[in-house]
């Protein structure tokens, strides 16, 4: 299970890295970055440090990625859960 925080006090793009259960780390990203280097960013971060994220590229756009699904050529966009705010909101990875 990957969980997505959407906040809406930050402009997406941005990236969300599940630490441990409700600590996350948040890295803002270039909004005239084009959707591959996007990708490429995230996909670098997952590979790297093992952990689970989520790349947020609109109010309802996120890339949900785990290492497992990334080593066998997997990620896809889904939309986001419809409510905002402080609270996880899970989604099946």
């Amino acid at each position: 299970m990957l969980r997505t925080l959407i906040l809406p006090a930050v402009e997406p793009p941005y990236l969300l890295v599940e630490l441990v259960a409700a600590l996350y780390h948040l890295t803002v990203l270039p909004a005239d970055l084009p959707q591959d280097d996007l990708n490429a960013i995230a996909r670098a971060q997952v590979q790297a440090n093992r952990l689970d994220a989520c790349l947020v590229v609109g109010e309802r756009r996120v890339l949900a990625m785990t290492p497992k699904r990334w080593s066998a050529g997997r990620p896809r966009f889904r939309s986001a859960c419809s409510g905002t705010g402080s609270a996880p909101q899970s989604h099946a990875a």
